[in-house]
């Protein structure tokens, strides 16, 4: 065989062997799908039920009680969640003003009162407020006022199923379904349902005009319209009866919101009322699969419920932030003892001590 043959013929063996381990190689399968990120995370502040109790009145020949933590003191509270510069987004649910005879006293001073009770709050910066039976039972023109005075200080009030029949009433409460809350590109939809069964308890007058729809499908229709909004997150509150069956109701509409279509409930419900009447203990949360769960509050001033959404958790991180022990608010201090030096003025010994 010549050269050139050799050379040939080790050329084409070459191609061959080549040929054969590249058909021989295994054939890479499909790119692994890249990680995804996890959803941002969000901080909620809550607390609900306060009931009017900002202070207790203590005036000449009343000791303080032990233990008493006055709405200063929540407020630092709130004040050292927000201290390293986030912005966590705080709601109050309802029954805010009364029974209680520091908050009951200011509205029955009339607008004046209601300013200084807007003012004290606006302290608070709540991106949203929700109203209980206690504003229910207050006088059309106290919730009016009530209202506006919380909305000029640029804190909306969310009523999702309560409806007004301004004929009926003559001006209606300025509150609205839904509020949709924006921190950088993540946005929070804030729903709050008030159960129709505290309506028995509320004088006629007062209700005059008003409905409380079914809350399962009211808040249904808020929460599908936040989604189509951009809301990542949908909170609820919902606010019930001071009794033992808040809790049972509470939980039916968690299991019924979790029953309907897809993206028409919420990732959790904060619930007010929870703690009954007296000494019984608050509820702190209740966790069911496959549905949304459920946090209380602590009563009055007594603290907050913090939640965590997102993040890489897989359900809401929970727990309680006790107002004892933190630095009072210097203004809203300020603000109360005016308000407790002249309702002593007003009424003397008889202003103290404690809730009515």
């Amino acid at each position: 065989m010549s050269r050139s043959s050799q050379l040939l013929a080790v050329a084409l063996a070459l191609t061959s062997f080549s040929a054969r381990a590249f058909a021989q190689a295994p054939t890479p399968g499909p790119a692994a799908p890249p990680e995804q990120a996890a959803p941002p995370a969000i901080e909620i502040l809550y607390h609900a039920d306060l009931d009017g109790r900002l202070a207790t009145p203590a005036c000449a020949g009343a000791a303080k009680r032990e233990g008493d933590v006055d709405y200063a003191t929540l407020l630092g509270r709130l004040a050292g969640e927000r201290a390293d510069g986030s912005r966590p987004v705080t709601l109050l649910g309802g029954n805010i003003a009364t029974p209680d005879l520091f908050g009951a006293g200011l509205v029955e001073r009339g607008p004046a009162g209601i300013e200084a009770l807007a003012a004290l709050l606006a302290r608070g910066q709540y991106d949203a407020i929700a109203f209980g039976h206690h504003e229910l039972s207050m006088t059309p023109e106290a919730l009016g006022q009530l209202a506006r005075a919380l909305v000029a200080r640029g804190m909306p009030v969310v009523a999702t199923n309560l409806r007004c029949d301004a004929r009926a009433r003559g001006a209606c409460p300025d509150v609205r379904p839904s509020v949709l809350v924006r921190r950088g590109e993540l946005s929070l939809g804030i729903v709050a349902t008030i159960s129709p069964t505290v309506v028995p308890g509320i004088p006629a007058a007062s209700f005059k005009g008003l409905t409380l729809d079914d809350p399962a499908p009211a808040a249904r229709a808020a929460i599908r319209a936040l989604r189509a909004r951009g809301a990542r997150y949908v909170i609820l509150m919902a606010q019930g009866p001071r009794d033992a069956t808040s809790l049972d109701q509470v939980d039916a509409l968690a299991r019924k919101l979790a029953g309907g279509p897809r993206g028409e409930g919420p990732d959790v419900i904060l619930a007010g009322g929870l703690a009954g009447e007296g000494a019984e203990r608050p509820m702190r949360a209740l966790y069911r699969d496959g549905v949304a769960p459920i946090a209380g509050s602590p009563t009055g001033t007594a603290g907050l419920t913090r939640l965590r959404l997102g993040g890489g958790d897989a359900s809401p991180v929970i727990d309680t932030l006790a107002s004892a022990g933190a630095t009072p608010d210097a203004d809203a201090a300020a603000r109360l003892a005016a308000e407790l030096t002249a309702a002593c003025a007003r009424y003397g010994a008889a202003a103290a001590p404690g809730p009515v």
